[in-house]
């Protein structure tokens, strides 16, 4: 089948014929879908519905016939092209769970205000401050009006905005996000 693939592939990337791709498709599809299914199930905590890797997938299965040379063999460029669809698949929705602050740099100091998404009410915000720490309050405190990371690592006890600094502010929006999280499940 290989062989067939091979041959299949190089005469769609020279005369795009659109038939001859869905020979191709018809004969990996199958495949492609049974990927699918289990890296939807394998990946359940990201919360991926098949149907996306499925399209992704499709893709690049077409990306792999479009410019194919023949070089190598056909299987090995699509399951490449399977892996980088499989990278920007789990970086967008990774980048989806980390929506819950936009920062925008408003002038040449480098002054970061965090806003909270639309989706988080202040209500849930005030939850959080009485729950959490002192400090876990103060760092989110100081992220919401807009400080600087000098006056954060200021109020931290840093001469400067160190490693020991970013840690802490790092783990005081964790903690967030997780109720966050939490409150939002239920």
């Amino acid at each position: 089948m290989d062989n067939w693939i091979d041959k299949q592939a190089l005469k769609y990337a020279q005369t795009k014929e659109p038939a001859i791709f869905e020979d191709i498709f018809r004969r990996l599809k199958p495949k492609l879908d049974r990927l699918a299914d289990r890296n939807s199930n394998k990946y359940a905590s990201l919360r991926i519905p098949a149907e996306d890797y499925k399209s992704y997938y499709y893709e690049a299965l077409w990306r792999a016939a479009e410019n194919f040379n023949g070089r190598t063999p056909f299987i090995r460029r699509v399951n490449l092209m399977l892996y980088e669809s499989e990278v920007r698949l789990y970086r967008y929705y990774a980048s989806k769970k980390r929506a819950v602050f936009l920062k925008e740099i408003i002038d040449d100091r480098h002054m970061l205000i965090v806003e909270f998404d639309t989706a988080v009410e202040n209500e849930m915000l005030e939850g959080f401050l009485q729950n959490t720490s002192e400090r876990n309050s103060k760092i989110i405190k100081l992220l919401q009006i807009g400080c600087t990371k000098q006056e954060i690592a200021d109020v931290l006890g840093c001469s400067w905005y160190n490693k020991k600094a970013r840690k802490t502010v790092q783990r005081a929006k964790d903690q967030l996000r997780r109720f966050i999280a939490v409150n939002q499940a239920s």
